[in-house]
C-alpha cells in the first residue's frame, strides 16, 4: 500500500465513523460486459489511496469483496473512504456476505 500524507488524528477518526454503508453492484451481468470497468475502477481505487482518501476498514473492504470473487473494488463518495463499491457479477450475494460476516453493513444496487 502506498504511504499517505500524515493526517490529523480526529481526521481519521472523522472518517471511520462514517464507514457503515458498503454497496454491491453488477448481479446479473456477465464479467465480459464489465471488462473495461474493472481496470478503471482499480486504477480509480489506488488514485483514491494514493490521495489518502483510503481508510484501513476502506483497504479491508476491498480485500474482502475481492476475496469473495468481486472482479474490482473502490471506494466512493464525497471522500473519507466511508463508503465502498464491488463489480461483483454473479458473486453479489457472496461479497455481501463476506461483508457481513465481517461486522460491515451492507446493501445491494440493482441496476
Amino acid at each position: 500500500m502506498t504511504e499517505r500524507a500524515e493526517q490529523p488524528k480526529d481526521h481519521d477518526e472523522m472518517k471511520g465513523a462514517h464507514a457503515g454503508h458498503r454497496v454491491a453492484t453488477g448481479e446479473g451481468k456477465p464479467a465480459q460486459h464489465h471488462a473495461g470497468h474493472v481496470p478503471a475502477m482499480h486504477d480509480n481505487q489506488q488514485w483514491l489511496v494514493d490521495l489518502g482518501l483510503n481508510t484501513p476498514n476502506s483497504d479491508k473492504l476491498c480485500e474482502i469483496a475481492l476475496a469473495a470473487g468481486a472482479l474490482a473494488a473502490k471506494i466512493t463518495g464525497a471522500g473519507g473512504g466511508g463508503c465502498v463499491i464491488a463489480l461483483a457479477p454473479r458473486r453479489q450475494q457472496e461479497v455481501l456476505d463476506a461483508w457481513r460476516a465481517s461486522g460491515f453493513e451492507a446493501f445491494a444496487i440493482h441496476p
